[in-house]
């Protein structure tokens, strides 16, 4: 066999070698056109860059944000009781959005504003209003007990919401702690409120068979409130179910703190239940008035109730931010009653507004004007700057309106 020659071997390989695209000899017009190439690359790497920082920088403010709303003396949700729930939370939140189609959604919007915190706080001035004392006291109380209760975890323990984490399907907005659901509590509580409503009114006609099946219903109607306040709130995927049972817990720990507290208010001060608490005469002049009603009770209980309020946005704890609106309706119902509605506390010892008129017209005007004036300040309240100066103000005016409104009022009924 020949040898092959080696000049023809590289001639071969000369003819066989195809050179590839990258390279190709560039000629001086490709040159400038590749650079020209490269660096608008360059530029557009840049500013895409530039684009991703400052959604970074965005990112971390709403964190930033987030960490000192939340994250200041706050306990992260553990992660081992997590675990544990995990499995009951995932087939609760599978049972409860199986359709979340547009009429659930106006459903579970509907029963959200019927659970707002926000609709309880209105209860006891109306019904004040109205003149049905006793009943208002006593939601007066458990009210204000529900603010400051279900606030503790609300501002100290921390778990994130069940769309947060992509373990629910997103249909609400709210990105605070879930834990415990302060809407279910809400819920078990106002269920309580309506059936003790319908028994107080129907106290003085109702047989004892009719009291005794009350106290079986009661606790239904609380339950039926209880599962329909649920359901909204992990449709809406902004609950797990086992934040709704330690809300629904919460609030029958509520119910009951509350009723006793009202049982032991009631043995210092006499119950408008059966009338004890009304005087049977009307104060006509500023001097009687200023002589017989214990003022500095007024101004007394005015002051601590301002303390209480300065203490909810003062650093570093800031308990309450809502605090201006919230207590702005509800404390002056609780001086309200200590100074006009409590005898043995006034001056004379004797000293109390008249049993309001229980006519239906009388009624309708107050149920009217309780209305009208508890819209004007619940809107007085959202507009309000959210300052901690502009909160001080705002529950100042609030405080000072709804005492002298429900003061004047009930002073006018009495003639």
């Amino acid at each position: 066999m020949d040898e092959m020659n080696p000049t023809m071997m590289d001639d071969q390989h000369e003819t066989d070698y195809v050179p590839l695209k990258s390279e190709e000899v560039r000629g001086p017009f490709q040159e400038k056109q590749a650079e020209r190439e490269d660096s608008e690359n360059d530029e557009e790497s840049e500013e895409t860059l530039l684009r991703k920082k400052k959604k970074i920088k965005k990112k971390k403010k709403k964190e930033h944000k987030v960490k000192r709303d939340y994250n200041r003396f706050v306990i992260e949700f553990p992660d081992s009781l997590e675990r544990i729930l995990y499995r009951f939370d995932t087939i609760g939140i599978a049972i409860c959005q199986i359709t979340t189609s547009w009429p659930t959604q106006v459903l579970g919007e509907i029963i959200r504003l019927l659970t707002l915190i926000e609709t309880g706080i209105t209860f006891p001035y109306i019904l004040f209003i109205l003149g049905l004392d006793s009943l208002a006291l006593q939601f007066a109380i458990i009210i204000l007990l529900t603010l400051i209760i279900s606030q503790i975890p609300k501002r100290f323990v921390y778990r994130k919401r069940p769309w947060v984490v992509s373990r629910a399907k997103k249909k609400g907005n709210e990105s605070t702690s879930s834990f415990p659901s302060r809407a279910v509590t809400c819920a078990v509580i106002y269920g309580y409120q309506i059936g003790y409503l319908v028994r107080y009114i129907t106290y003085s006609d109702a047989s004892d068979v009719v009291l005794a099946v009350h106290w079986v219903w009661m606790p239904i109607l609380c339950l039926i409130f209880f599962f329909a306040a649920s359901w909204a709130r992990v449709n809406r995927g902004v609950h797990y179910p086992s934040d709704c049972v330690a809300g629904g817990l919460q609030g029958l720990f509520v119910i009951v703190l509350g009723s006793g507290i009202y049982q032991g208010f009631i043995q210092l001060c006499p119950t408008c239940y059966d009338n004890e608490c009304y005087a049977r005469y009307i104060v006509v002049s500023i001097e009687q008035f200023i002589k017989e009603y214990n003022i500095y009770v007024m101004l007394g209980l005015s002051f601590l109730f301002l303390v209480l309020c300065l203490a909810c946005v003062a650093p570093p704890i800031e308990f309450y931010t809502k605090f201006h609106y919230v207590f702005g309706l509800t404390l002056p119902c609780i001086t309200f009653q200590v100074v006009f509605l409590c005898k043995p506390w006034s001056l004379t010892k004797m000293a109390a507004l008249t049993k309001p008129p229980e006519s239906v017209v009388n009624r309708l005007l107050s149920l009217l004007y309780g209305i009208s004036t508890v819209i004007l300040f619940s809107v007085f309240g959202a507009l309000a700057p959210k300052t901690k100066l502009g909160s001080v103000l705002t529950f100042t005016t609030l405080y000072i309106s709804g005492l002298l409104s429900l003061m004047l009022w009930r002073y006018a009924l009495g003639f």
